[in-house]
């Protein structure tokens, strides 16, 4: 899971990460603004906020990716639901921050 947050550039560079993961052959979730794919291709799920789902909904979300055979997720993350401390739900791995 990779998690790509601050003030500007989160949506190019989740889109771009997800790309480059999946030309390594790699199943690929992508969760942000410009919408929830898997592969490239939108899956047709309620996205209730624009871009951090809340912790419940990310959960949803990661299970319809493992079920789907995803084995990675590059996903936007505000800052404010970073901030807030209501969003610490998953284990990082990895994380970005363009600013």
């Amino acid at each position: 899971m990779i998690a790509v947050t601050g003030t500007n550039g989160k949506s190019s560079i989740t889109h771009t990460m997800s790309g480059l993961l999946r030309t390594l052959g790699l199943r690929v979730g992508a969760i942000g603004t410009i919408g929830i794919t898997l592969d490239g291709e939108a899956l047709a799920v309620e996205q209730r906020t624009p871009t951090t789902p809340q912790a419940t909904d990310l959960q949803y979300l990661l299970r319809q990716f493992v079920d789907r055979g995803a084995t990675h997720v590059v996903m936007e993350a505000s800052s404010i639901a970073l901030a807030s401390g209501g969003w610490t739900a998953p284990t990082w791995r990895s994380g970005v921050s363009p600013t």
